[in-house]
């Protein structure tokens, strides 16, 4: 009876699992963008001194993910917001998923002056994400990045690029 019960939750979950990966991929865009291997735009960078050796996805509107690989693998997002609002000792970071939230309330938050047109202040935070976590994102529609009181409105098109690198440096390509 238990290893019945396992076979039926392991097809209801490989089903789900193909359910939600197929409702997250923006409509007219699949065709298009299945074309791209979004793998080979990963960067892999020199091995530390220690052998770690670091993966980064390319930035999209002010998301980059990364894997740093080792014997053990440490995941992490960059996230990048502007505004022309200048808070003081910023901290907290929320990522905003179709159906989820990461809380990240005791995240560091950067703030330096933007030098380039647009908003006076760039906010910047790099966080460490448990595997789950970074998992996540590669099954989720990304819907907002807020660093403290900052948000950004993430597009489809940026999120499905979003998703696509996550799958890539988990190893669900």
């Amino acid at each position: 009876m238990k290893l019945y019960l396992s076979i039926i939750f392991c097809i209801l979950s490989t089903y789900c699992f193909a359910q939600v990966k197929k409702a997250s991929t923006p409509k007219g865009k699949q065709t298009t963008q299945e074309k791209i291997d979004y793998c080979k735009e990963i960067i892999k960078g020199s091995p530390s001194e220690d052998g770690r050796t670091l993966y980064m996805s390319p930035e999209v509107e002010g998301v980059r993910l990364a894997t740093s690989v080792s014997k053990d693998t440490t995941y992490l997002v960059s996230l990048k917001v502007t505004s022309d609002g200048n808070f003081d000792s910023a901290k907290g970071v929320n990522i905003y998923l179709e159906g989820k939230t990461i809380d990240l309330e005791e995240e560091e938050i950067s703030i330096e002056a933007n030098s380039g047109e647009g908003p006076k202040y760039l906010y910047k935070s790099t966080a460490s994400l448990s595997a789950y976590q970074f998992i996540t994102l590669s099954i989720f529609e990304l819907k907002v990045i807020k660093l403290y009181v900052v948000d950004k409105k993430i597009s489809k098109e940026g999120s499905f690029k979003i998703m696509r690198y996550a799958e890539c440096l988990t190893g669900g390509n």
